[in-house]
């Protein structure tokens, strides 16, 4: 019923295809939700407008929940092999004279479940290879229209993609939305956006490699250059660190911050470790690294529910690195998506953002609080073998307390069950380790719900 339709294709001239489904981008979150379509067997296109792998990349602390989740367990586990996991961190007061620490995770070479790195261009093409028969390379997208309730997208080679659903996963400029389709609203809103930019480079290092190193309250340079908000120095195995700098602006603004100016904000920030006696080799550095992150999340109510067009990732805060780290949820994100694209080709309602980040947008603070704490627990080894029975007490008394615990029972649908979750705080660390799988079994097997109940210490009144 899903499938592509190939009607024109040439090796030298432009294709046309019918498909039920575009993905716009063909990043991490594009193609997160495009291995999600494929596990339900929904065919789909995703177009990305780059060929060649893109450089700069910025680097994403990878746990291994979140390589599972994406589908890369194996690459994690051969990364594992070559390198000393990330364990602990120790972030410190760049305000004080010296050393000052202002917390601190102890590495724990014990563990067998700590973080290794990733660089964007790495999941992009891991990702990318596996489900290569469904991405399109250098396919630009500069016309989108709507006819008789199909959409129609165009490319600057004149391939010309029909389909019923088209999704923005192009980042924080959401290029469809706000160029292509003409949304006033979002074209307004994008450029004042506030984003969290960042900028660095990959050096060598000779510091520990099982830690990450924060500064934090880096004292400002002066007129002209940004003020850093946060740093990280990441180690990356083989005498090699990324080391980043980051500060807030908005969206419009980031060209003004110019690489001389970025350039000595790096400088002062390695000169402020290696003058502390960890060595960072500033004059060696092997590539340039910087990106973009939205704070402030893209007005998607401003979107007509109806119209089969739909914003996924970054742009909704879905996917952010903060602190360097790979949120862990981008795969329950796209499992959300995923189900509200089938739901809208089998009954024509529509309203995945409602679904992903319910009524109230994520507050962005929150998102770093919650961020660091998961970052934080998964450090200090919080691990699914010591902590199961505690966290399967929490997860029945919360469901209690929530009212979900017979909520697909009583006829809510699962999708609907599974984003409330998704988007509640309550529940962060309890997806990240017994996973979604586990929950979704939980609330949809009513004989494993009496049996787990039954065993638990929790007795509820």
């Amino acid at each position: 019923m899903y499938r592509n339709e190939t009607i024109r294709s040439s090796e030298q001239g432009p294709i046309i295809i019918k498909t039920p489904v575009v993905i716009v981008g063909g990043s991490l979150s594009g193609l997160t939700l495009s291995r999600e379509l494929e596990r339900r067997s929904l065919n789909h296109v995703v177009l990305e407008a780059s060929k060649e792998p893109r450089s700069p990349s910025i680097h994403y602390l990878t746990s291994l929940y979140a390589a599972t989740t994406l589908g890369l367990d194996p690459e994690y586990q051969e990364k594992a092999k070559d390198r000393k996991l990330i364990t602990g961190y120790t972030r410190y007061d760049a305000s004080a004279p010296g050393l000052v620490v202002r917390e601190e995770v102890l590495p724990n070479s014990t563990r067998k479940n700590g973080f290794v790195t990733f660089s964007l261009e790495e999941l992009r093409y891991i990702l990318g290879s596996k489900f290569n028969n469904h991405v399109l390379t250098g396919k630009s997208v500069c016309q989108v229209t709507n006819t008789d309730h199909r959409w129609e997208v165009k490319t600057t080679h004149e391939d010309i993609i029909t389909s019923d659903i088209v999704i923005d996963a192009t980042g924080s400029r959401v290029r469809v939305l706000s160029n292509l389709l003409g949304n006033k609203i979002i074209q307004d809103s994008v450029g004042k956006r506030t984003v969290r930019a960042c900028f660095g480079g990959v050096y060598p290092y000779h510091g520990s490699e099982d830690a990450l190193l924060f500064a934090d309250g880096f004292p400002a340079l002066g007129e002209g250059i940004p003020k850093e908000g946060a740093g990280w120095v990441m180690p990356l195995g083989n005498g090699l660190a990324e080391v980043v700098v980051g500060w807030e602006t908005t969206l419009i603004d980031i060209a003004k911050w110019h690489t001389p100016k970025l350039k000595h904000l790096i400088k002062a920030y390695v000169k402020w470790f290696n003058d502390r006696g960890i060595p960072i080799a500033f004059d060696k550095r092997q590539e340039v690294v910087s990106g973009s992150f939205s704070q402030g999340l893209l007005d998607y109510r401003s979107i007509p529910s109806e119209s089969g067009v739909a914003a996924f990732g970054e742009s909704l805060g879905l996917n952010q690195p903060l602190n360097g780290y790979l949120i862990r949820n981008i795969a329950g994100y796209a499992e959300i998506m995923a189900d509200e694209i089938q739901r809208y080709l089998n009954t024509g309602k529509w309203n995945p953002h409602d679904m992903l980040i319910g009524s109230s947008p994520v507050n962005f603070g929150q998102q770093v609080a919650l961020s660091k704490r998961k970052m934080e627990a998964a450090l200090a080894g919080k691990g699914r073998s010591t902590a199961t029975s505690r966290l399967q007490e929490f997860l029945i008394k919360s469901l209690h307390e929530d009212g979900l615990w017979n909520a697909i029972d009583s006829g809510i649908p699962p999708t609907k069950v599974m984003a409330g979750i998704v988007r509640n705080p309550k529940y962060v660390d309890i997806i990240s380790i017994l996973g979604l799988d586990y929950i979704r079994l939980l609330l949809t097997n009513v004989l494993y719900r009496k049996e787990l109940k039954e065993k638990i210490i929790y007795r509820f009144k």
